[in-house]
């Protein structure tokens, strides 16, 4: 007896075939959607809509939607579904007395995680959510798979890791934390380079291991028959540029370290390493102050976050502190008076 995965398998099959028997073309090229979820609820927040099955609704505003169907309930002749894109969702309802005969019979072919393109008035329900009558309906593309219920437990975890793509569909936290990387490098690119920094592009290969203390991926190069190194650092081709007179900057890149890997540690991650002439550490330290207010402000919103239950107030000055001090404060030792390596080892 087929696996209740297999029995859903099958069903998505047969309603792709629906979509051809209807004369479908399955995975257009082309959609012409003009609005976002977001788009239409701004553009509708301000005005009274009429309520859905209740009223004429053919001087409703119109929109162009598209997006991935999460949801779908139906209700006898009536039909609802949540549609998912970047920016947010709406939902979505066919209502057989009043949506074309087409559309209401694609709706009946939909499952959860195909990708569709509607059009239709903007309407509201009797409990006042603004819902996007279908009129019109393209299926773009066919989940053939069946999307996930939830993701719980260690080994959910592992999957979504390495699925990314499924976690993005089914978890707006993980979508708001790309957005928030997106935004987070595109606040310090912008204030570097208003800064005066050039950004530079630098080799990933090495010919020498270098920059940072760790293990490096090897790699062999045909032509030269020579080994080479992924970069585990950003560092000593910058500083070569400041050499050759180049006075300020930085690089955004890739940089690999054969170690260790967690949830929080990968082999392969982004960092920023950014160097100035003419400068000591206490413009620096001014410098990454202002660069971090600056990056907390765009990514947040505010200068106020909150981690593992306290606050972190970013603004104003912050306190600067000698890293020996701070060492002494807490054991007592003064390892400015440490001349012996076998004492530091021991400490």
């Amino acid at each position: 007896m087929p696996s209740r995965e297999e029995q859903e398998i099958k069903s998505r099959h047969d309603k792709l075939q629906v979509w051809r028997d209807l004369g479908v073309e399955l995975y257009p090229a082309v959609c012409q959607r003009q609005q976002t979820t977001v788009d239409v609820v701004d553009s509708v927040k301000d005005k009274e809509l009429l309520v859905l099955g209740e009223a004429d609704v053919s001087k409703a505003t119109v929109v162009y939607i598209a997006g991935r169907v999460m949801t779908l309930r139906p209700h006898g002749s009536l039909i609802f579904a949540t549609l998912q894109d970047q920016a947010g969702t709406v939902q979505i309802a066919w209502l057989k007395s009043v949506s074309p005969s087409k559309p209401w019979q694609l709706g009946q072919a939909l499952d959860r995680g195909d990708i569709v393109a509607v059009s239709g008035p903007v309407v509201k329900t009797k409990s006042g959510e603004i819902t996007v009558l279908v009129m019109e309906l393209t299926p773009l593309a066919k989940a053939l798979l069946p999307l996930p219920e939830k993701w719980h437990g260690l080994k959910d975890v592992e999957a979504r890791l390495r699925q990314r793509y499924v976690d993005l569909m089914m978890s707006p936290e993980t979508r708001e934390l790309f957005i928030k990387k997106s935004k987070f490098w595109q606040t310090v690119r912008t204030y570097l380079t208003a800064a005066g920094f050039m950004e530079v592009d630098t080799p990933a290969l090495e010919a020498v291991a270098g920059g940072a203390d760790a293990t490096p991926f090897i790699t062999h190069h045909q032509a030269l028959d020579k080994d080479f190194y992924l970069r585990i650092s950003l560092e000593l081709p910058l500083k070569r540029l400041l050499v050759g007179g180049l006075e300020k900057v930085f690089e955004i890149g890739k940089v690999f370290r054969n170690e260790g890997i967690d949830t929080e540690h990968l082999q392969d991650y982004t960092m920023c390493e950014f160097y100035w002439a003419y400068a000591n550490y206490e413009d620096l330290m001014s410098f990454t102050q202002s660069l971090y207010q600056e990056i907390v402000q765009a990514v947040t919103g505010g200068l106020k976050t909150s981690y593992d239950g306290r606050e972190i107030d970013w603004s104003g000055d912050w306190p600067r502190q000698d890293y020996f001090g701070l060492i002494k404060e807490v054991s007592g030792e003064d390892l400015a008076e440490v001349k012996d390596v076998k004492k530091m080892r021991e400490l």
